[in-house]
């Protein structure tokens, strides 16, 4: 009589980021078969750090869940990062259905946002290019590139402001990247300016 393959049922207890931008994601995991084994493999997509990414859980189930916590770090701080586990059960010499877990994690609750496109024609409405900060970040602890086609620098802002209008700049589309005080890039994106 053969052995049953083991099925997995995992749960995402808790997806939490702290405001250094570190995420921890906590899981719960069931076994319908007494003594089942879990190699488990984690990677992502915006994220580094991922502590520990691999690994084993010892025998478990049905009575009793396992629990797995794993953390990491994004890699661009303003964008969101998808945490995959990749659940590969075991009951003695039989392997079991696998089970993957996502989960979408956001940075945190910082935000810079940019806007695509302004007209700065003059009517008193999309004049200026309203970079905003939400909750409390300081837009003094940005700096703001903005390059033409061509990619030559056509503009630095030390600090974010709200108050840019084109200046002499033709319409077009141009590309900005957002940095930080170091000189790290954080975010980067187009802009078009289109005053008719």
């Amino acid at each position: 009589r053969g052995l049953a393959a083991p099925r997995l049922t995992s749960t995402v207890l808790s997806a939490e980021t702290k405001a250094l931008g570190s995420s921890t994601v906590k899981l719960q995991i069931a076994t319908d078969i007494a003594g089942t084994l879990v190699d488990w493999q984690a990677i992502g997509t915006n994220l580094r750090d991922i502590s520990p990414d691999t690994g084993s859980i010892a025998t478990f189930g049905p009575a009793s869940t396992a629990g797995l916590t794993i953390s990491a770090g994004f890699i661009a701080p303003f964008e969101l990062g998808r945490l995959t586990v990749l659940l590969l059960p075991r009951h003695a010499s039989c392997a079991g259905f696998p089970d993957t877990v996502q989960v979408t994690l956001s940075p945190d609750t910082m935000r810079v946002f940019v806007p695509e496109v302004f007209t700065p024609d003059g009517n008193g409405k999309n004049d200026t290019w309203m970079i905003t900060c939400l909750n409390g970040i300081d837009p003094a602890a940005f700096k703001m590139h903005l390059f033409n086609e061509a990619g030559g620098k056509v503009m630095e802002m030390d600090g974010l402001r709200q108050d840019f209008d084109g200046g002499s700049l033709p319409d077009g589309v141009y590309w900005w990247v957002l940095q930080d005080n170091e000189g790290r890039d954080l975010q980067a994106g187009g802009l078009t300016i289109r005053r008719k």
